[in-house]
């Protein structure tokens, strides 16, 4: 259950069912001009029937870009550097929406998919304490390397963090049977495994016990 997913995340969650093409325009115009300044990201779930690039309201089709753009920078001003995420149910097609400093694009995730969104460790957070949603501090020897780094290497990384949880066998299992799928402009890590073990790690991120990748934090997951 999608609402049940985010609320459990943190989010505060708006439902809103069979709506018009201008009613959704509506409504998230009115969104993007809310003050999002106390807010980490923001998230909007489509579920209708189209095709790439369409979406179907009620009374006919819609380009997604018309909806999206209500949240570039120069029109939202308190989500800037902040991730807005959108993912967009189109019957069994899913394709995600990854909005940063006004810049868009969408992308097809495959079924049985996860998406992580990570942010860099910046050199001040790595001489500070660890906490639990950010990775051990990196050495100061190795953290040119955490800079300049490929996607799998990422995965890598954050297989290798989590299967330290040797105690926790269905985790361990979940991260033997994942794959890496891909990785969208240095900070969105896509996974790609079977459900049940996929929502193992969606469990284990609602504990907050999921790791991430050395030199990151994981700023929330989807798919």
């Amino acid at each position: 259950n999608v609402c049940k997913v985010f609320t459990n995340l943190g989010y505060k969650v708006k439902i809103f069912n069979d709506q018009t093409t201008n009613q959704m325009v509506k409504i998230l115009s009115a969104a993007s001009k809310e003050d999002h300044s106390n807010s980490a990201s923001f998230v909007c779930v489509l579920l209708s029937h189209g095709d790439e690039g369409v979406f179907y309201g009620t009374d006919g089709p819609l380009q997604l870009q018309t909806l999206t753009l209500f949240f570039r920078g120069d029109r939202c001003k308190s989500l800037v550097g902040k991730p807005k995420l959108f993912f967009i149910q189109l019957r069994n097609v899913t394709f995600l929406s990854v909005t940063e400093a006004g810049m868009e694009k969408f992308l097809h995730i495959t079924p049985h998919s996860l998406a992580l969104v990570l942010s860099r460790v910046c050199r001040e957070d790595a001489e500070g304490p660890p906490s639990s949603s950010s990775s051990p501090p990196a050495p100061a020897e190795v953290w040119e390397k955490l800079e300049h780094h490929t996607g799998y290497e990422v995965f890598a990384s954050f297989k290798a963090v989590n299967m330290q949880h040797f105690w926790n066998k269905a985790l361990t299992e979940a991260l033997s049977e994942i794959f890496f799928l891909g990785w969208i402009d240095e900070h969105v890590l896509l996974i790609q495994s079977q459900e049940v073990h996929l929502e193992v790690l969606r469990n284990t991120w609602t504990r907050r016990t999921l790791k991430p990748p050395q030199g990151f934090h994981i700023k929330c997951i989807g798919g």
